[in-house]
């Protein structure tokens, strides 16, 4: 699970001593953590209410967002099985537990 920094730039504290436009480059930064939801409670809150007061970075945040829908419906590849099968021997072999 993700923790909290000390001194972190997303913390609310901490942007309102930071210079502006570095919440901007900080959400940006984090924007693909957002997506994957991969950020703790209280940064996810805090780079929403960014994007809620922020339309740069909203901008940003829905081109990345409607990209990955796009990438999801379009992209679609088969892997041979025999190509899996020598993946999975050759990881195997180095060692790797899957």
């Amino acid at each position: 699970m993700p923790t909290e920094a000390p001194g972190d730039p997303l913390d609310p504290l901490h942007q309102l001593h930071a210079p502006i436009g570095a919440g901007c480059q900080d959400m940006v930064a984090r924007l693909y953590h957002f997506l994957d939801g991969e950020l703790t409670d209280n940064r996810r809150a805090t780079i929403q209410h960014h994007l809620d007061a922020c339309p740069s970075c909203f901008s940003a945040f829905d081109f990345e967002a409607e990209l990955r829908i796009v990438v999801q419906k379009r992209v679609h590849t088969h892997v041979p099985d025999s190509l899996a099968e020598r993946i999975r021997l050759s990881l195997y072999s180095s060692g790797v537990d899957l």
